[in-house]
């Protein structure tokens, strides 16, 4: 299958790899689309916002300032087109349409399934794009239109600062992530889940970091994902996030880290090497750790019955 490039192509060894398996979900994988029969390439991603009646500080603390949590509101599934003529044309496929409904079975969450252009406007944005939201309502819609509709459904104070934001000028990953920052109220955080595998029982929720360091360990720059991805894992029963660090040009090893405490100053967890004969077995391996980690990782909703 032809497929025109777009940034949200983040194919390697490791996501090809994974995207060869059954039970997983891979965004920005052209493999992961091609075994799926999708014409355009998937990118998952998770959207929450601040718990109610969490306040910000005001002043020079807002900036850095961060909820203990985040209520998780909806995933999206986005779709990159080449151009806006081809989102105005698009139709939700079957195969579209099934792996949105098995991302919905697997987490239990609302979905919005959304379609936007690789090209920018003179706005910096694109005229439209096609959202189904769940709702009776489908089809085109300006991004400002989308915005304003997630804007509404955060629990903060509505007050706390304008919906609509100063558009980006710095570099972003792809036009999606360049609505979302432009358009969407700080209260609202969003991530991309890079991969998920569906494993016996539970769901290992993965972010993939791509790394030449030696030694390397998570970066506090990016503790609100990290926020966000925990939050994630704890509101959904058995669902457990990990972060995988590789290398791009060594195809025999990967390192597979559980964050155990996250706050501003100071990131704890353990990693573990899992190492391989080639890519397709060091991520049989990486599986066959998610299935039984050492220390086993879980999420528990277990009470005593008295």
């Amino acid at each position: 299958m032809s497929r025109a490039e777009s940034r949200t192509n983040r194919e390697d060894w490791l996501t090809a790899a994974l995207a060869d398996r059954a039970h997983v979900f891979v965004s920005g994988s052209p493999s992961f689309a091609d075994r799926a029969q999708m014409k355009w390439v998937p990118v998952l991603r998770v959207a929450g916002h601040f718990p109610q009646g969490i306040v910000p500080p005001e002043g020079e603390n807002r900036q850095s300032w961060l909820p203990p949590y985040y209520k998780i509101m909806t995933l999206f599934m986005t779709l990159e087109m080449p151009t806006q003529q081809d989102v105005d044309a698009y139709a939700p496929s079957s195969a579209d349409l099934n792996i949105l409904e098995w991302v919905r079975r697997t987490f239990n969450l609302p979905i919005d399934l959304v379609a936007y252009p690789a090209q920018y406007n003179e706005a910096g944005l694109f005229d439209r794009i096609w959202v189904d939201a769940g709702g009776a309502e489908k089809g085109l819609m300006s991004p400002q239109q989308y915005a304003d509709q997630l804007n509404q459904q955060r629990a903060g104070l509505k007050d706390e600062e304008p919906a609509r934001q100063k558009l980006v000028n710095k570099t972003v990953n792809d036009p999606f992530q360049r609505l979302t920052r432009s358009l969407l109220s700080r209260q609202l955080a969003i991530n991309d889940l890079d991969a998920l595998v569906v494993l016996d029982g539970t769901i290992a929720v993965i972010e993939l970091k791509r790394s030449n360091m030696r030694p390397w360990a998570p970066f506090l720059d990016d503790v609100p994902n990290f926020i966000l991805m925990r939050s994630l894992s704890r509101a959904i029963p058995l669902v457990f996030d990990v972060l995988v660090q590789y290398s791009e040009t060594i195809t025999v090893s990967a390192h597979l880290h559980h964050i155990l405490g996250i706050d501003r100053e100071r990131l704890t967890g353990y990693g573990i090497e899992i190492s391989g004969t080639d890519g397709p077995n060091v991520v049989e391996h990486l599986v066959e750790r998610l299935q039984n980690p050492t220390p086993r990782a879980y999420s528990s909703q277990n009470r005593i019955h008295r």
